[in-house]
């Protein structure tokens, strides 16, 4: 697994899944403008006119509603969420706890990728932000909570049983809590 390290004024996120599980951590920093070690870190949030509108909207699959409903009670009231200095939103910081509240969800989109190259993390929006995507990898948000007001990814509204794969930077409008599968 590749190490990643800290540079100063900026700072990376990576959820801590045991590799046992088969899921890797990954970084996340929706911070800064610059490139470092192959992810494409966004402008400012204000800066939205070079952002597509066009999402790739999918529904989920009835068999993981159930877990993403439970998992979303968890969430939004036990789960322990963190910031990271100088972040516009909080991330869940039980990243074995989440590998195994979601496990039919992990194994559903294992049919798509294999489960080595697929990588779970939880935030929660409170703020206007920013969700980085590594050139030639992909992101699957998966809002689960929809917590006040009319939240939005690329501009668009978000829904509860769909999910929106990324394959760029897309801004995000508060407030909500959501998962993120990401594939290389």
């Amino acid at each position: 697994m590749k190490a990643y390290t800290h540079r100063p004024g900026r700072s990376t996120f990576c959820s801590r899944i045991q590799l046992a599980y088969g899921y890797l951590a990954t970084p996340f920093s929706p911070t800064g403008t610059s490139s470092h070690q192959g992810y494409q870190y966004p402008a400012h949030p204000r800066n939205r006119s070079a952002m597509s509108s066009q999402l790739k909207r999918q529904k989920l699959p009835s068999e993981v509603q159930e877990e993403l409903d439970e998992g979303a009670r968890w969430l939004s009231t036990t789960a322990r969420f963190e910031q990271l200095q100088k972040e516009n939103y909080l991330y869940c910081v039980e990243a074995e706890a989440l590998v195994d509240k979601f496990s039919k969800l992990l194994a559903y989109v294992s049919d798509e990728t294999p489960a080595n190259e697929t990588r779970i993390t939880a935030l929660h929006f409170e703020q206007s932000a920013s969700i980085p995507v590594k050139k030639g990898s992909s992101v699957d948000v998966i809002p689960i909570h929809l917590k006040s007001g009319e939240p939005t990814i690329g501009g668009e509204k978000l829904e509860l049983g769909e999910y929106v794969r990324l394959t760029k930077e897309t801004p995000v409008e508060p407030d909500f809590y959501c998962l993120l599968l990401l594939r290389n």
